[in-house]
Order: structure tokens, then sequence, then C-alpha cells
């Protein structure tokens, strides 16, 4: 099975988690894509075929990329016709598989792979109706849509569209291999160092400006009893005034970036909780995706915090774990940390320790059953216009 893999991102860590994942699988992968970076090119040992640089939130840029990406596509259009199945991972690179595939004039299936859901695609006016249009007909030429989250499809896609293709959930999870060997076999009920201090830790990409200031407060107003540590990257354009509020916030740490295959399990088994909140996108995007630090922070035992009218909150109700937060969200956190205990926090990081590893983790199996999916679909066992919902994860 040979899969063209289309990224937005080659940097992107998660691009190189999603061609591991398929290689598992028992898929050739052959990686072309933009980058956010100049000089990407090989990554994680699979080399990528770079098309273009690109920014974040530089929209006017990102559609001139786009149209010279399909323009200049005789570069890899080797690529297209030696692929089996086309995945096209964000609305951008679904527009180039299904322009060059038609200038090919190919029947390859394309895959659409939609983890966020941009802010523009939700609104009333001129040009979201017209983004919304332009996805329906890219959606008509897909032979499966791939979520992370199943409220993608209850809330965006179902009440945007007409038709959809089949859709299949494939969750942000943990990928097994990725980690060192024996870091997946960590108990997610080890023990923590008694608190207080209680430590909180918000990991991965930090870009909810109201998250910082929430967090900061509460450290403040803690007497010292509550420590934030975060790490990752920080979206400073987005933040501007992150180091500046970390710098002024005793017992608030930025500690850089991490390895996740090295640092991933002592991020985590050295706080207590983990910050799962994100304000964005509020009402949108992040009221309805299932983020990477859910299952990571779950997986090493950290006692998740979350919001509980959004989807990741609905997540952790279902598997029976969790600080399930309502608003005003200031004085309930306040609230919560001054009557927290040692046996009220050991009876939390116990329900977090039931939780299923197969919940958390993509195995080898599993990428295998994925990849069982896609070449099921080369086969034509999945014709375009199918209306069965197909779900990779069998417990959704």
């Amino acid at each position: 099975m040979k899969v063209l893999y289309l990224a937005h991102d080659l940097a992107d860590a998660a691009i190189r988690r999603r061609v591991r994942f398929l290689q598992e699988g028992g898929a050739l992968v052959r990686l072309v894509g933009f980058s956010r970076v100049r000089n990407a090119g090989a990554h994680d040992g699979t080399s990528g075929r770079l098309i273009g640089i690109t920014r974040n939130g530089r929209l006017v840029r990102r559609i001139v990329s786009t149209a010279a990406a399909v323009l200049l596509s005789g570069r890899w259009h080797d690529e297209m016709r030696a692929a089996d199945i086309i995945l096209a991972r964000s609305l951008e690179m679904l527009v180039i598989a299904v322009l060059v595939r038609a200038r090919l004039r190919l029947g390859k299936p394309i895959i659409y792979e939609c983890l966020d859901i941009h802010r523009l695609m939700t609104g009333n006016s001129l040009p979201s109706l017209a983004m919304r249009r332009i996805e329906q007909r890219l959606l008509n030429s897909c032979a499966l849509l791939i979520v992370s989250s199943p409220r993608f499809i209850d809330a965006y896609f179902e009440p945007a569209h007409r038709r959809l293709p089949p859709w299949i959930l494939l969750e942000n999870k943990v990928l097994a291999s990725e980690l060192q060997d024996g870091a997946t076999s960590c108990q997610a009920g080890s023990p923590r160092p008694d608190g207080p201090p209680w430590r909180i830790g918000w990991f991965g990409i930090i870009r909810c400006r109201r998250s910082l200031l929430l967090l900061a407060s509460l450290v403040r107003g803690s007497s010292g009893t509550i420590e934030v540590e975060i790490r990752g990257r920080p979206a400073r354009d987005v933040i501007p005034e992150f180091d500046a509020v970390v710098a002024a916030t005793p017992g608030m740490r930025f500690g850089g970036g991490y390895d996740r295959a090295i640092d991933l399990p002592g991020l985590y088994m050295d706080v207590h909780f983990n910050w799962t909140l994100d304000f964005y996108e509020a009402g949108l995007n992040s009221e309805w995706l299932l983020p990477n630090r859910l299952y990571e922070g779950s997986m090493f035992g950290a006692v998740p915090l979350a919001l509980a009218s959004v989807e990741t909150g609905r997540w952790f109700a279902r598997q029976g774990c969790g600080v399930l937060l309502e608003e005003p969200l200031q004085p309930v956190l306040d609230r919560f940390f001054a009557g927290l205990d040692a046996g009220s926090y050991q009876s939390l990081q116990a329900a977090v320790g039931r939780i299923d590893r197969m919940a958390l983790m993509e195995s080898a199996d599993s990428a295998a059953q994925f990849v069982d999916t896609l070449r099921g679909l080369h086969r034509r066992d999945a014709p375009h216009g199918q209306s069965a919902v197909l779900r990779h994860d069998k417990a959704a």
C-alpha cells in the first residue's frame, strides 16, 4: 500500500507521528508538503519533499502558496502517479490533492484528514459561505474523511454540508513506538510527591491567553500551595505577553521545548494535574477538539483539569475521571484547590489509572487495522458515495 501524504507543515512533530503510524501499519509513505520553517527536509527517518514555505495565520500567503504548489506540481507528479492512496492533511492540502489529481486524470482515492476547524469556516459572512461551498465541492471528491474528534462531525460537518463521504475517527492518541523502550509501561497510578504544593502541567502548543492568565492568577493567590510548569511551544504571536506574565509570577515556570520520545513520561509524572482547557477558539474548535495532552497526561497519571461543557470534558466524564470544571472558572478553581487533600487526590489519580490503555495509545495492531481500511478503499471496497459511518476506534 503506497500512500502519498500531503502535509501542511513538514516540520510538525504530529506529521512525523502520523507517517510513523502509517509505516507501522505496513504502508509505504511518501511525504510532500509545506513547511512553516526553512530547511525542512528529513524528519525522523522520513524524507519529505518541500513544495513551499507558509506562515501560521497568513491566509493570503497560504492561498498564494497553495496556488503555486498546484502550478508547480510537476516536480512531484511521479509521487502522485505511484501512490495507491492520496492523504491530504488540512483543507489547503485537499485543494492541492483534488486539483493535481484532476490535472493528471487519475482515479486514485483521496482522503481528507481534518484535525481542526478554522474559524473562517463557521461564520455567516460571504467569505465563510464561499469557503464552505469550496469545501463541499472538495468533499464530493473524497473517498473518506478522517476526524480526530466525533464532535467535528456533529457540530460542524453534518450541519454545514448536504453530503459527506464515509468518515472515520482517528484520535490524537500516544504512538507507543515513538517513546523510549519501557515508557508506555509506566503506571498511570505512580505516586507523585505529596502536595501541597500542587503542581499543574501545561504542555504542548501554548496558544490560549485566557489559560495563561487563569493559571497565573491561581498561582499568585495560592500563597505558594500551587505551582505551574509550562513546556512546549508558546504562540507568542497570540500571547505576546507570555514571557512577561511568567516572569512576574513566582511559582510559574516555562522550561522550553521537549523531546516527546524521551521527556513525555517525566513531564507528566512530575506534576499532579494536567491542564487540558483551551479557549483559543472558544465556542468553536476549542469546544470540539480532543487534544494530544488529553491522552498523554492520562497515560502517565496526571489528573486532568477539564471544562465539563466541552468535548474534552465529556471524554473524561465517559471515562469516569478528571476534575470537571464549570464557569466561572476562577472561583471554582480556587475552591477546588482550597479543599484538596492527599486522600482526595489519591482517589482522583486512581480513577485516571483505571482508563483502558488502548483508549490512550496506538499500537502496531491498531496501525495495521487503519492501513487495512485504506487498502479497502484502494480495492474499491468502500466506494465513493457510501453512506455508512466507519470508525477506527472500536470504542467510539
